[in-house]
Order: C-alpha cells, then sequence, then structure tokens
C-alpha cells in the first residue's frame, strides 16, 4: 500500500513517520494516534505492546518537543 488509509496521503515520503504494525499494515505514526487504535483500523487485529508504547512513547516526546520550542521561543522573544 502507498498511501495511509486513514488520511489517503503518501506513505513513500518521510517513511521516519511510518509505522507497520504486526498486521503488516502501514499507517502514518500520526494518524494512528489521533485514530487512538487498540486495534489495527483495517483487519482490527489488536495492536501488539510495542505498538501501543511506542505510539504513547511518540506522542510524549511530541509534547515534549512543542514544549521546549515554545518556551524557547519565549525566552528569545
Amino acid at each position: 500500500m502507498d498511501e495511509c488509509f486513514l488520511c489517503c496521503s503518501s506513505l513513500v515520503h518521510n517513511r521516519e513517520n511510518v509505522w507497520t504494525l504486526d498486521c503488516e499494515h502501514e499507517f502514518h505514526i500520526y494518524c494512528l494516534r489521533a485514530h487512538s487504535p487498540r486495534k489495527c483500523p483495517l483487519c482490527q487485529v489488536r495492536l501488539s505492546r510495542e505498538d501501543v508504547e511506542m505510539l504513547r512513547m511518540r506522542s510524549i516526546r511530541r509534547r515534549e518537543r512543542a514544549w521546549y520550542e515554545t518556551d524557547s521561543g519565549y525566552e528569545s522573544g
């Protein structure tokens, strides 16, 4: 599959933001997070503990990065 089932955008560009589930279906990480799945949106197979943990950790890192960029911008402005 060359496009994300959830947003219909290409998966080919920027592969670092693509996650392949155990069922071999691929999605953008941010689409999976927004979907809040416990199952694959396509085949309904339960996500592995690794998949759930990865989505949780990516979400935490994204919030930390946003806080840091906001905080840094505030200090320099």
